[in-house]
């Protein structure tokens, strides 16, 4: 899991537009390289399993922000451009990004829990 999230994070380098998210990436390469080659199992298995609880847990706050930035009107969001490209109101999509994202919570949850 962690070389994986090495290769992405490094893959994610070619998006970066500005510096501060160039910088964000490039240290968060550098924490996972230093604890995948220099800690020992235990603390790459307690790390691995809080990099994942956290993207699992900050999956569902985007969605929440979504809907708030749809209902004050401030700019053009994913929901928007899916619901004037298939006719399914905006609404629903947010609540088909939220219903994926708890689902993901739940699953991978009960998965880390075992």
């Amino acid at each position: 899991m962690l070389l994986i999230s090495l290769v992405l994070l490094a893959g994610l380098t070619l998006w970066m537009r500005n510096g501060y998210g160039l910088m964000a990436v490039l240290v968060a390469c550098l924490v996972v390289l230093a604890v995948s080659w220099l800690a020992t199992s235990l603390v790459q298995a307690v790390f691995a399993y809080a990099a994942t609880w956290f993207l699992l847990l900050g999956a569902v706050r985007p969605v929440v922000e979504l809907q708030g930035t749809r209902r004050r009107g401030r700019g053009v969001t994913d929901a928007d451009q899916l619901a004037r490209l298939t006719s399914v109101p905006g609404v629903v999509w947010v609540g088909v990004f939220g219903v994926v994202a708890l689902a993901a919570l739940a699953l991978g949850g009960s998965w880390l829990l075992r």
